[in-house]
């Protein structure tokens, strides 16, 4: 009996220090099984480049997602299944981001791995507004942004890729474990 309760308990708090994972399974929809609200929502961004449209499941969750191209850079924006926004996402290069912010998220990888490769940045709004904001190139205190990077690290004995969140100064907000999908085939 004790023997049991002790691997019970092993489990439920190794799991607890294991933190988040992501799992995502993305396949492309057609334009009309995306909600009207989602539709009028995008419109008021006015881009100008070819929109294609995504549904993405999740462990516990499921999203539409948009993905185009604005001013020269990928743009993702996110919506609840009912066309609520969760986020706009647009991808910049590594040195696009203040140097102070990049030196604070640079130390935080380096003291935490021993090896890592970033290999993508996004800035991330929550409204429209913000986006806007920014893409007309107010003033940084106008608005507000996070950044999500995903990289790839070495940690002890394998390398790993996550996904983590850093508020605009360069704090960390989530890490998450990004899991590979598995696959019967080669991709190349």
């Amino acid at each position: 009996m004790k023997l049991k309760l002790f691997f019970f308990l092993f489990f439920i708090t190794s799991s607890c220090v294991v933190g988040q994972v992501k799992y995502e399974k993305e396949y492309r929809i057609e334009a009309s099984a995306v909600p009207e609200k989602a539709m009028v929502l995008l419109k008021t961004l006015a881009l100008t480049k070819k929109i294609k449209w995504y549904k993405e499941i999740g462990h516990h969750r499921k999203s539409i997602e948009a993905k185009s191209k604005q001013f020269r850079k990928k743009i993702s924006i996110e919506f609840t299944p009912s066309g609520n926004l969760e986020d706009i996402e647009v991808t910049v290069p590594w040195k696009t981001i203040p140097k102070k912010t990049r030196d604070s998220i640079s130390t935080y990888f380096k003291t935490t791995y021993s090896k890592f490769k970033i290999q993508k940045v996004q800035l991330q709004f929550k409204t429209v507004a913000d986006y806007k904001a920014f893409t007309n190139k107010e003033s940084i205190d106008t608005y507000t942004m996070s950044y999500e990077i995903v990289l790839e690290a070495k940690t002890n004995t394998s390398y790993k890729n996550y996904e983590y969140g850093f508020s605009e100064k360069g704090t960390i907000q989530s890490k998450t474990e990004i899991i590979p999908s598995n696959t019967d085939h080669l991709e190349f």
